[in-house]
């Protein structure tokens, strides 16, 4: 289902709109570089209930950091994958440090 807004308001409506495709449909229109196995990082994204404590910085590093790594894991070593991963680590330790998110054990 298809989900828009109203004008000018935060509050959804549905009415009179096309279908939208489904999930499996809308995924097969994704990069082919992540269609290398059964389950796509895309997948695992969906699947996961982040802890409540994590705001959206703290998800978007996470999940750029699976995604650089599931690149290196079926496309071999490239540099420029490792220093993003080691890049979006750094910025989600500073951010958990600076906001005493979490615990240190």
């Amino acid at each position: 289902m298809r989900i828009n807004f109203l004008p000018g308001t935060i509050f959804p409506t549905t009415q009179n709109l096309p279908p939208m495709d489904c999930w499996t449909e809308l995924k097969q229109q994704g990069s082919p570089h992540y269609k290398t196995g059964k389950i796509e990082p895309i997948d695992l994204y969906r699947s996961a209930k982040p802890w409540i404590e994590y705001n959206a910085f703290h998800i978007k590093a996470l999940t750029d950091v699976i995604k650089y790594a599931y690149r290196l894991l079926v496309r071999g070593y490239v540099k420029s994958d490792v220093e993003k991963i080691q890049h979006y680590v750094a910025l989600y330790i500073a951010d958990c440090e600076e906001n005493s998110v979490g615990f240190d054990g």
